[in-house]
């Protein structure tokens, strides 16, 4: 028979004087991995089975040493302290100071999950609930990407920044126009009634998602959270940086393109028209392939200096503006097409990296 002092030292000594001169904390978890090991153990078992009281008697000394790993996270496995060695019991404040989370923990976790997309949705529809035809497409370029579709109710969040406290990212669909009495800098009206404006412009609003998504969209900024915008949404994180609107294409710009899609059937294919990308912009590297895209607007971003904007892609035949980004920001794009829109399938495989660019930039902790 083996006593318990000689099993221990059989079992520990190939180990121990790498893991006193270096307790990492990773090479602990090899150590537990070690296929050197299971032999030993089994033997072990099989003694304290077979000699009975005696070999159980002596049970603490042939017990196998487990590393308990602090939970990190989801399905965590890497142990964060050594455990120790025979003889030697580390004091409490040495036992702590190994459990502490290595600073690189938030990118682990993010690793560990699908990034939280935040995305928004219509008041005025059952469609633009989870599933519905409205928010569905976005939810799938997002789930398509590698991240998580979070549904965003205006009806539900009455304090839009608390609604970004546990998510990656932001998603500003599409929808009606914003109601230009919303605008931080209100456009010049002649002294006309702003509601008999939009009605002449043939505008349709939410006031009540308009409010929360611009106070959506500032917070998202002020925290530097990947933001991207599509359609209205573009729009949105222009009106929120101060910018202004064209309020109706064909009644201000003459242009030979048709930019709107209205009158179409729902699921039929959308008016498109060239795209030109200004060099050394992000979705110019995002984007290189794309030529063409849908069209389904008849507002557009006004381009104006004072605002903190770049414009990123115009209509060639036009000038108006189809994509923006946010200097001084991690991700912040706005697109005036719809890469999501599966009824328009050329443009929506083409703009499949811009969602994965959205995706791995929201991957990223803050």
């Amino acid at each position: 028979m083996v006593d318990g002092g000689d099993l221990r030292a059989a079992l520990f000594e190939p180990f121990g004087e790498a893991l006193h001169a270096d307790g990492d904390a990773h090479r602990c978890c090899s150590w537990r991995r070690s296929r050197r090991f299971r032999p030993a153990r089994g033997a072990a078992i099989r003694q304290r089975r077979g000699n009975g009281g005696e070999a159980r008697g002596a049970g603490a000394a042939t017990r196998r040493v487990r590393a308990r790993p602090c939970r990190r996270g989801a399905n965590s496995r890497t142990p964060t302290h050594t455990p120790p060695l025979p003889g030697k019991v580390p004091p409490p404040e040495e036992a702590n100071a190994k459990c502490e989370i290595p600073p690189d923990h938030e990118e682990l976790s993010m690793l560990a999950r699908r990034p939280r997309i935040g995305i928004t949705s219509g008041t005025r529809s059952a469609d633009w609930q989870p599933g519905g035809a409205l928010w569905e497409p976005y939810a799938a370029a997002v789930r398509a990407a590698g991240g998580e579709a979070i549904h965003l109710d205006p009806a539900v969040l009455a304090q839009p920044h608390l609604g970004l406290d546990a998510l990656d990212g932001l998603l500003l669909t599409g929808g009606n126009d914003v109601d230009l009495r919303l605008y931080p800098r209100p456009p010049d009206l002649g002294g006309r009634d702003p509601e008999a404006v939009m009605r002449r412009f043939a505008m349709t609003w939410e006031p009540e998602r308009d409010r929360y998504e611009l106070a959506l969209a500032q917070a998202a900024l002020a925290r530097d959270l990947p933001l991207l915008g599509i359609c209205r949404g573009c729009q949105v994180l222009h009106v929120a940086l101060g910018g202004r609107l064209v309020l109706d294409i064909p009644q201000e710009v003459a242009t030979p393109v048709t930019h709107s899609s209205a009158g179409r059937p729902p699921r039929s294919p959308s008016a498109s028209h060239a795209i030109a990308f200004e060099p050394g912009t992000l979705l110019a590297t995002i984007l290189p392939d794309l030529a063409w895209v849908n069209s389904r607007h008849h507002q557009a971003v006004r381009a104006e200096p004072e605002v903190r904007v770049r414009v990123a892609a115009r209509c060639p035949d036009d000038g108006i503006v189809e994509a923006i980004e946010v200097p001084g920001q991690r991700w912040a794009i706005g697109v005036q097409w719809h890469p999501e829109r599966r009824h328009d399938p050329e443009v929506h495989a083409r703009c499949q990296p811009l969602f994965a660019a959205f995706v791995a930039a929201c991957a990223h902790p803050r």
